[in-house]
């Protein structure tokens, strides 16, 4: 049997701007990652780190570029990437309205004219 449930405006306006928050989140994060490429910024000090940083591969005495910054950075940006694609799937959930129950409250409870999802 198929149920399905009417929502108050002020909910769906709720999910919406909830879909957009994370929209943003994704978006921001695509753009980060498309104008840096995943390399420290010159001179900085993850720059320096990245250098200072020893070779993954014991053999190889002195690294060129390939050191243990690269490693940590490749694993950083699996687990970022991920997010940003679950932030985008939630963001369609949301927009979609395809909640199985109602998302917790993140007003301030001492607002009585903002619009909640507490019930």
């Amino acid at each position: 049997m198929t149920y399905w449930q009417a929502m108050p405006s002020a909910y769906s306006d709720r999910l919406e701007e909830l879909a957009q928050t994370l929209s943003a989140c994704r978006n921001a994060f695509h753009e980060t990652a498309n104008e840096f490429h995943w390399e420290p910024a010159a001179r900085s000090g993850a720059a320096q780190a990245a250098l200072a940083l020893p070779s993954p591969d014991p053999v190889i005495d002195k690294p060129t570029g390939e050191t243990g910054h690269r490693l940590i950075t490749e694993a950083i940006q699996i687990f970022l990437f991920n997010s940003a694609a679950h932030m985008g799937s939630w963001a369609a959930l949301l927009r979609a309205a395809e909640l199985s129950q109602r998302p917790l409250c993140c007003c301030a409870q001492s607002s009585r004219t903002a619009p909640t999802l507490c019930g």
